[in-house]
Parts: structure tokens; C-alpha cells; sequence
């Protein structure tokens, strides 16, 4: 899976997929983003002050991101089929 985390979007992608807003207090303030493939374990982190870092396993932070992004995108999902259970069970 290819990760990438954009802090300015409030944005996480999971193989191009998105969902935002999501929570990344944890994120320290000098990032900007981060990419990362968890096949290959290679990946990097930018920065806003300083250069991109090489790396090979997340950080907590971005596993914590990765998780708010499951949550919140499990949340959006269990929204939308209440919505449609309501909506279906109007047309009787």
C-alpha cells in the first residue's frame, strides 16, 4: 500500500484514495507531508523547514493518522448507509 499523508489538506491517501478531513494533531508542525510504500518500506518525510528525510518503517505519528483515517472513513461509511436504510425504509 502507498501512503501519503498531506497535513495542509488534512488529507490522507491510501493507494490514491482519499479522505479529509482527518485528524493529524499528533503531526509535528514542521512537517508538510509524508509519502511512504509499505511494500517496499521506503519513503520520505517533508519538511517545511528543513530537507526531505529518507525512511524506512512510519513513525507513530503517521501510524496514528493511518488510523484516524480508518475510523473516520468507517464513520463516513456508517453514516451513509443509515442514511440509505432510512431512506429505503420510507419507500416502504
Amino acid at each position: 500500500m502507498k501512503l501519503a499523508i498531506i497535513v495542509d489538506d488534512e488529507a490522507v491517501y491510501k493507494d490514491k484514495a482519499s479522505f479529509e478531513p482527518v485528524d493529524l494533531s499528533t503531526v509535528p508542525t514542521n512537517v508538510r507531508a509524508l509519502q511512504f510504500d509499505t511494500v517496499t518500506n521506503t519513503g520520505h518525510i517533508e519538511f517545511r523547514d528543513q530537507p526531505n528525510e529518507e525512511i524506512t518503517s512510519l513513525p507513530d505519528w503517521a501510524v496514528t493518522a493511518s488510523n484516524n483515517h480508518d475510523t473516520a472513513l468507517a464513520a463516513y461509511k456508517a453514516e451513509e448507509a443509515a442514511k440509505l436504510a432510512a431512506y429505503l425504509a420510507t419507500r416502504g
